[in-house]
């Protein structure tokens, strides 16, 4: 059976893990800036997404399709959260 002091020990070594991914992930982010993308000519991708969903009648509804699933699992599992508090 472990003791207090290893559980203490997992706990903080599973919270620097949570740290370094974090960072990771923002620092990543970096890499797929907008801002560069704009400065060399390039549309970014919320220019792209709206040009498409605004001339693509499919590109519409699968918008509206992903955004009504999106809120039916949101329905689905705030409950449970809301009562796991």
């Amino acid at each position: 059976m472990p003791s207090g002091t290893d559980n203490t020990r997992k706990r903080q070594g599973r919270l620097w893990v949570q740290l370094l991914v974090g960072v990771g992930l923002f620092v990543l982010s970096w890499r797929y800036d907008s801002a560069r993308r704009r400065k060399r000519g390039e549309p970014d991708r919320v220019t792209r997404w709206r040009a498409r969903v605004l001339h693509d009648p499919d590109a519409s509804r699968g918008l509206v399709r992903l955004a009504v699933t999106a809120g039916a699992l949101e329905l689905v599992w705030w409950p449970e959260l809301l009562g796991s508090s």
